[in-house]
């Protein structure tokens, strides 16, 4: 059977790579992906699939077992873009100056559609062993995102024996994948504070609320106070990306706004966040004649991989590209909403090595990011030898 997914692979391997780069030119951010679904759609309708939408801008297919098989495995890919320009130099970068896929989920939509074009191929030549179910997820970079969506509002779940999903990962190379189980990513939520307080001339501080200084307390003191709280073994990472205040040098503004994220892989300290956060930023602030307007989203648990289905990614992985270039990935501090289906079904989620030895170091939301194509048929073949397991 390795050899029959391997030659369907080479076969079209093209036209994937072709896929691939077509979304990367035109990408579409969470809930926009509207022209990102149909290209999704079309293609399955070309393998002899017969893919639905899912509201709003979803697709999943079903491609049924030959053999009346009752286990369905199911795959998942998303689907949606960054909302900042690109800054490579490839042929085929970005068209849109708002958006660009600079985490991967174009390369993580290429190897779904290349699972799904090898197994309607097994499908047709009655060779397929289990029911498949394919996802392709939109908003997996909002909060909240697509996943619970998805849960909430469709019957995706509903029959599924087991997930996998992958993220890129330029950290390790091409021919390499990264496995752990239990937890590998962290819990991530977002923080909008908007602080509100009297504004005034900088020359007459003294009759106004002191804005910026209290602005600054909150970005510095938050992440400190907020540690304090927890064993000093903990990790809770606080972070701002957003800050805004002012137009002037001479004039104290009346309003102020930040925005950030809090990541940490120890429950406790997420469970506690929402309830004691708002709290923390108006003590800090109130010295300073200001008042803080909190919005704290709860957003994604920690991706939490199950034994039976890493080992599984294992075992095909090892015939495919030897135990020594599967490595323990360490448990990060970024967010994944695939962490929802895992609530829901047992499954796991593999990092794939897309760093050209000897090449450029980038990271992930980093604007010149360039992935290694040579990463797609690796991981195309390896989740079409989980699918017929």
């Amino acid at each position: 059977m390795n050899k029959i997914i391997k030659q369907i692979l080479d076969e079209n391997i093209d036209d994937i790579i072709k896929h691939r780069r077509h979304i990367h030119q035109n990408p579409e951010t969470g809930w926009n992906e509207n022209e990102t679904s149909k290209y999704i759609f079309n293609i399955l309708q070309s393998y002899g699939l017969a893919p639905e939408y899912l509201t709003p801008t979803g697709v999943s297919v079903e491609i049924k077992s030959t053999n009346n098989s009752q286990k369905t495995i199911a795959f998942r890919a998303d689907i949606d873009a960054l909302p900042f320009p690109e800054l490579s130099d490839l042929p085929f970068k970005s068209t849109n100056p708002n958006a660009s896929h600079l985490c991967g989920h174009d390369v993580h939509t290429a190897i779904v559609l290349g699972v799904a074009k090898i197994l309607s191929e097994l499908q047709a030549k009655d060779m397929l062993q289990n029911n498949i179910k394919l996802i392709f997820q939109p908003a997996e970079e909002l909060i909240p995102g697509g996943a619970e969506h998805m849960i909430d509002t469709t019957d995706f779940l509903n029959g599924v024996d087991e997930i996998y999903a992958l993220h890129v990962e330029p950290k390790l190379d091409v021919g390499k994948i990264g496995l752990r189980i239990g937890a590998i990513t962290s819990a991530t939520d977002v923080i909008n504070v908007t602080l509100n307080g009297k504004g005034g001339h900088t020359s007459r501080p003294y009759l106004a609320g002191d804005m910026l200084y209290a602005l600054g307390k909150v970005i510095t003191d938050l992440p400190a106070i907020y540690q304090r709280h927890f064993d000093y073994r903990s990790v809770v990472n606080i972070t701002w990306g957003a800050v805004k205040a002012g137009l002037t040098p001479n004039a104290i503004p009346s309003k102020a706004k930040l925005k950030g994220t809090l990541r940490t892989p120890d429950l406790d300290a997420w469970k506690m966040a929402p309830d004691v956060i708002p709290n923390f930023i108006s003590q800090i602030v109130a010295p300073y004649e200001i008042t803080a307007d909190v919005e704290y989203i709860i957003g994604d648990p920690p991706v939490v991989n199950t034994a039976d289905e890493t080992n599984k990614i294992r075992k095909y992985a090892t015939d495919l590209i030897g135990d020594e270039n599967i490595v323990e990935s360490e448990q990060s501090l970024g967010g994944e909403d695939f962490a929802w289906y895992l609530r829901k079904v047992k499954g796991s989620m593999l990092r794939l090595g897309v760093h050209t030895p000897g090449g450029n170091a980038y990271d992930l939301h980093r604007g010149d990011l360039v992935i290694d194509e040579k990463a797609i048929p690796l991981a195309i073949e390896l989740f079409a030898n989980i699918a017929i397991d």
